[in-house]
């Protein structure tokens, strides 16, 4: 279904949100010098109900482990003087709307992998004394509104030893709700098609790099026949409404790669559009009537620790082009 595309420059797309109250207070200052270090494998998530992107921990530019929160509103970033959780990098999170709440689940912490669930009402962090799906990271985790949950698959137990299991959070307990679906995978992404009402999961790592595609309507998954998809982990994925269509941008495959891909009616396209650097291991989030927001990652095409590249530079796609924002 073809949709209105956002076609203004950054600077005047902000400035139009924030005219009807979706990012209040003017634009974005961007990358100053109160922005978050560079850094990979860090929590985000758009705080829908107060304007602002949320963004916890993650692996910092000395490879060690981070536990600081920031948000970025339209007055720039800003780092939160609140406790929260120990340090960590590739927790699970999702933005529960319906409940205010940023969900954070797991992660590899500095005594190895964490199964502790914790949430974040938008001044402080809580967690809470429940159980889960065990030592988790590198799973991927997403908001369905349509049923109130939030929905949480595959993940990383330790080398060699991947998830299969699909568990839902209500707000109150964890259950696991599928025993049938992709395969024990780490590194794939997640979003939810508004339009459709289900989960879209793609790609990660089994054993090898996937290009595969499953929908989970809250009962059962289903693999969709998609063609021409690359083979992607640690990409970011997110779900654009104006278009109904999924967009995809960087990852690793043969290399960390710099294509922006989308995907509608089974069909992948890969777009001619000129994007951020190559990277994997950053993240994305999708902001209404601003578009496809990517922070931070690991850039070049090194695979040792000084060949790689740790980055903090924040890109946006209206859906025709992408703009990194840069302070006025």
């Amino acid at each position: 279904m073809s949709r209105a595309r956002i076609t203004k420059p950054v600077n005047l797309v902000l400035a139009a949100i924030c005219s009807v109250g979706t990012w209040p207070d003017g634009g974005w200052r961007g990358q100053e010098a109160t922005s978050p270090s560079a850094r990979n494998g860090f929590a985000f998530a758009n705080d829908a109900k107060r304007g602002r992107l949320v963004l916890f921990g993650g692996s910092g530019p000395d490879w060690n482990r981070l536990g600081d929160t920031w948000v970025a509103r339209a007055s720039g970033w800003e780092l939160l003087d609140i406790a929260g959780p120990p340090p960590r990098m590739d927790a699970q999170v999702a933005y529960d709307k319906q409940r205010d709440r940023v969900v954070l689940y797991g992660g590899l912490g500095d005594d190895g992998f964490l199964a502790d669930t914790w949430e974040f009402d938008g001044a402080a962090w809580r967690q809470l004394d429940v159980t889960g799906p065990g030592p988790l990271a590198r799973g991927a985790m997403v908001y369905d509104p349509t049923r109130g949950r939030t929905v949480l698959f595959g993940g990383s137990r330790g080398r060699n030893r991947s998830s299969a299991e699909t568990w839902e959070w209500d707000g109150s307990a964890w259950s696991r709700v599928a025993t049938d679906g992709p395969s024990p995978r780490g590194a794939h992404a997640m979003t939810f098609d508004h339009d459709r009402g289900v989960v879209v999961l793609y790609g990660g790592y089994d054993g090898s790099v996937r290009s595969d595609v499953w929908e989970w309507d809250g009962a059962t998954w289903r693999a969709v026949d998609a063609q021409g998809g690359p083979q992607l982990l640690h990409t970011a994925m997110v779900y654009d409404p104006t278009e109904g269509r999924l967009l995809v941008f960087g990852g690793f495959g043969e290399r960390r790669e710099g294509g922006t891909w989308s995907m509608s009616d089974g069909r992948w396209t890969r777009l001619e559009v000129e994007g951020p650097p190559a990277r994997a291991e950053h993240e994305g989030a999708f902001v209404p009537g601003i578009g496809f927001v990517v922070f931070g990652g690991i850039g070049g095409q090194g695979m040792s620790l000084a060949e790689r590249e740790k980055l903090n530079d924040l890109w946006i796609f209206d859906g025709t082009v992408w703009q990194k924002w840069i302070a006025p």
